[in-house]
């Protein structure tokens, strides 16, 4: 990955659809955790996806959930 650059997180809504293709057993390469998107709740919250049962929540930026990068296409 590192000849590329164009690396970024996902939206909320580009999260809860790799967490529908991951819940539906096809080959999106999560695990079963919460993961940050790059959407904005506030100046102090983000939105995070929760690949296990689909919920999404917006938490305190200071929190520590993984991140799953994508690619601009």
């Amino acid at each position: 990955g590192a000849k590329f650059k164009d690396w970024r997180l996902p939206t909320k809504r580009e999260l809860n659809l790799m967490s529908i293709v991951y819940r539906n057993g096809n080959g999106a390469s999560l695990n079963r955790t919460d993961y940050w998107s790059s959407t904005e709740n506030s100046n102090t919250n983000a939105w995070v996806q929760y690949t296990g049962g689909g919920g999404a929540y917006h938490y305190d930026k200071t929190a520590t959930f993984a991140v799953r990068a994508v690619r601009a296409f």
